[in-house]
């Protein structure tokens, strides 16, 4: 029963070393990283937020009418769009070439 007692002692106070050297590497790494430069601005990110929330600091542009080149209505002129021929007989051929037959 002693040894049993000795054994679970060594292994407590190993477990305890590695835990210590643990928590003293990441003490080292957490106080490195304030260290380090910041990548972000906090007035950035305000101005981000206010021009996406509330369009703040954001161009306001005339939106631009097209005119109409033809007194066709638009739906018309593109039902009256026909593909080129070659594009029409490469898709008959496709087709035709259909590896699995129904």
């Amino acid at each position: 029963q002693q040894k049993q007692i000795t054994v679970i002692e060594k292994v407590t106070r190993e477990t305890l070393k590695v835990i210590r050297r643990e928590r003293e590497e990441m003490d080292a790494k957490s106080n490195s990283r304030s260290e380090i430069e910041t990548t972000y601005s906090n007035e950035d990110t305000i101005n981000l937020l206010a021009a996406i929330n509330h369009g703040k600091g954001l161009k306001t542009t005339v939106p631009v009418t097209a005119a109409r080149q033809s007194p066709v209505p638009v739906a018309q002129q593109m039902h009256n769009i026909k593909a080129p021929s070659t594009i029409k007989t490469n898709i008959k051929a496709a087709n035709t070439a259909h590896p699995y037959s129904r």
